[in-house]
């Protein structure tokens, strides 16, 4: 599985309904770690995950969809509990056991 953020505007919230975009996210698995930017691990490539969620968008609205670095690191302020152990759980390197 390869870990993924998610990030969106959406540009037409007073007019459109997004709820269909957050139950989806859910659905995946994805955690939320701020109001715009979802966590998500998936063996779909970043363009295959975009496309799926775009159905779910008005055509005005941003998307990106990038892997996250496993072993960069991370710095953060305020996630929530959930948000913090997902990132903990999919980024860091994992040991290989011969």
């Amino acid at each position: 599985m390869r870990p993924l953020v998610i990030q969106y505007d959406l540009s037409s919230a007073s007019e459109f309904d997004y709820r269909p975009l957050i139950d989806e996210l859910h659905k995946f698995g994805a955690v939320r770690a701020t109001k715009s930017v979802w966590f998500v691990a998936s063996s779909a490539k970043p363009v295959a995950v975009r496309d799926h969620f775009l159905r779910y968008m008005h055509a005005d609205d941003m998307i990106s969809v990038n892997t996250l670095a496993v072993g960069g690191g991370y710095a953060t302020q305020n996630l929530s509990g959930a948000a913090l152990a997902w990132l903990k759980e999919y980024t860091q390197a994992k040991e290989k056991v011969r």
